[in-house]
C-alpha cells in the first residue's frame, strides 16, 4: 500500500487560538495568523464548530468536519492578523451538528458559511482514554487564554509561507 504524506506548512494542527465565550448555542474564540492561506479561515471555523460538539456532549465522543454545505467570501490569499471567529448551532441530531460559521478579520472581507460536525462512538481508531482527555485539556486552556490583540503570540506563529 502507497503512503501519503501531507505537509501542511503548520507547527501544530490546532488553529483557534483562545475561547473567548461559550454557551448551549454557540461559540466564539480568535486566532492569530501571519501570511496564512485563505483556506485557514475555513479550517479555524470549523475546528471551533468541533470543540463546541465536544463541549456540547461533555466529551464523550469524538467530532469531525463531515462537511462543507457552503463557504461564502474567500478571503484574500495570504491573512495576516487577528481572526474572530463565530460558530453557532442551527440544528442537530446525535450523530450530526449543522454550524452557521463567521470568520471576520478587520479591514478585509469576512468568511461565511454552514458545516456539518459529525460525531462518533470512540472505538479502537479513536481512542477514548486517549482523546477525551485530550480535548478537554485542549479545550480548558483555549478558555483561559489570555486574549492577544496585537497578534505577537507564541501561538500566531503556526504559519510562516515563505
Amino acid at each position: 500500500m502507497a503512503t501519503l504524506t501531507i505537509h501542511s506548512q503548520m507547527d501544530g494542527f490546532l488553529l483557534v487560538d483562545a475561547i473567548l465565550d461559550v454557551d448551549a448555542q454557540g461559540m466564539s474564540g480568535h486566532t492569530n495568523f501571519q501570511c496564512a492561506p485563505s483556506f485557514a479561515a475555513l479550517e479555524a471555523m470549523a475546528q471551533l464548530a468541533a470543540l463546541h460538539v465536544r463541549y456540547r456532549i461533555d466529551f464523550k465522543r469524538h467530532a469531525f468536519l463531515l462537511k462543507v454545505i457552503h463557504v461564502n467570501g474567500l478571503m484574500h490569499n495570504n491573512l495576516d492578523g487577528q481572526l474572530h471567529l463565530e460558530a453557532r448551532i442551527e440544528s442537530h441530531s446525535r450523530d450530526a451538528w449543522q454550524y452557521q460559521v463567521t470568520a471576520l478579520m478587520e479591514g478585509i472581507n469576512g468568511m461565511d458559511g454552514r458545516l456539518i460536525i459529525g460525531v462518533r462512538d470512540y472505538d479502537e481508531h479513536f481512542q477514548d482514554h486517549r482523546l477525551r482527555c485530550h480535548y478537554q485539556k485542549r479545550f480548558a486552556a483555549l478558555r483561559s487564554r489570555p486574549v492577544d490583540v496585537g497578534g505577537d503570540s507564541v501561538v500566531s506563529q503556526k504559519w510562516r509561507i515563505e
